[in-house]
């Protein structure tokens, strides 16, 4: 053989051997990305009815099942198991439209306040400092002449740390309800994760005392707003909304008592005709291009107005589920099932948030 075929050959094996790991490399990375679309489709679940959207993503409860299911022998072994849920809870559950059959069902949460208010994952934080603007300042003006001071039309912002806020609660089911198929996931879906966004809505709204995360809440960082006109809450709604328009904001969020609320869903014309529409008909979800949304918390005869821009709701961390038994549990058969989320409240601006109250 030749030296120019002895050099032939070995390019040609090269070239086969540079192939072959390009190749692996394309097949490797085709691998890993059907993987991520199996996960995906898994966890989105194949029990979808007609007419149910094919993007839904998947229930709390659906990937606590899944994991309980690929996990349970360690359990029933140890009799202690955490489980996190991959799914974030507040994009998952809240506002999303969940099938029960052939017609879906709005989410139980889907009218409260964290329902609409902007959220954003930051795993692993436990303390933020950001700045809120406490004085809107002025505005610029015209100079008094060449060289004079100039207004300062700065606003006076603030230094906030929050610390992450952890919501927490616990259920018990037996071991029989434990193994039953779907069981699992409907107790996570329809209780626990059901209460601890309301535990989260009415922290928002009313904040907590406690000393390793205090948060003033919304309501007691509002602007105090009474008009001076209007004796109809929903009046005086509209007039605030626009004095905030003309402040330079956009509110877009109202939260209101429900049975507030009531006055307003009952109010006629002169003509004796409901301004929400029919007596029987939906809910009306706007007020005057304001998305409307529900808490007990809000004091009665009063409303929040709130421009979302200004507000965000962090999760701090995902939703965590332990099962354990808790003192004679493991006699009983009574699993206990303890759920907790942390989030971290973010106010940019207090005059963001108005607490409207009508003419008294």
């Amino acid at each position: 053989m030749s030296h120019y075929d002895f050099n032939e050959m070995s390019n040609q094996l090269n070239r086969i051997e540079k192939d072959i790991n390009s190749n692996f490399e394309t097949v490797g990375q085709k691998y890993h990305e059907l993987s991520d679309r199996l996960l995906t489709l898994e966890q989105i679940g194949g029990n979808r009815f007609p007419g149910e959207m094919s993007t839904r993503p998947a229930s709390p409860g659906a990937a606590v099942a899944k994991s309980f299911k690929e996990n349970s022998e360690m359990f029933f072994r140890s009799r202690a198991m955490t489980l996190e849920v991959k799914t974030p809870i507040l994009q998952s559950q809240v506002g999303t439209v969940m099938s029960e059959g052939p017609t879906p069902r709005p989410s139980p949460v889907k009218t409260a306040l964290v329902s609409a208010i902007p959220t954003r994952s930051i795993q692993g934080v436990s303390s933020l400092v950001y700045s809120r603007i406490t004085d809107i300042g002025q505005l610029a003006s015209v100079q008094a002449g060449e060289g004079a001071l100039k207004t300062n039309a700065q606003p006076t912002f603030s230094s906030i740390t929050q610390n992450a806020i952890t919501v927490a609660g616990y259920t018990e089911m037996s071991e029989q309800a434990l193994k039953t198929q779907g069981e699992l996931e409907k107790v996570i879906d329809v209780h626990l994760t059901n209460s601890v966004l309301k535990a989260l809505d009415n922290t928002l709204i009313d904040g907590t005392a406690v000393s390793a995360w205090p948060f003033s809440g919304l309501e007691a960082l509002a602007t105090n707003y009474t008009s001076a006109t209007y004796t109809l809450l929903h009046d005086a709604v509209v007039e605030a909304a626009a004095n905030m328009r003309t402040s330079g904001y956009e509110p877009d969020l109202v939260c209101i008592n429900p049975m507030t609320f009531l006055g307003i869903a009952l109010a006629k014309d002169t003509s004796g005709q409901y301004l929400t529409g029919a007596y029987m008909g939906d809910l009306p979800g706007i007020l005057h291009g304001m998305r409307v949304t529900f808490s007990s918390n809000v004091a009665a005869g009063k409303a929040l107005v709130i421009d979302s821009r200004y507000t965000e709701l962090l999760i701090s961390d995902l939703l965590n589920v332990t099962f354990g038994y808790v003192n004679d549990g493991f006699v009983r058969n009574q699993v206990t099932a303890r759920g907790e989320v942390s989030v971290i409240p973010v106010v940019r601006d207090l005059g963001a948030i108005n607490l409207v109250s009508p003419k008294p």
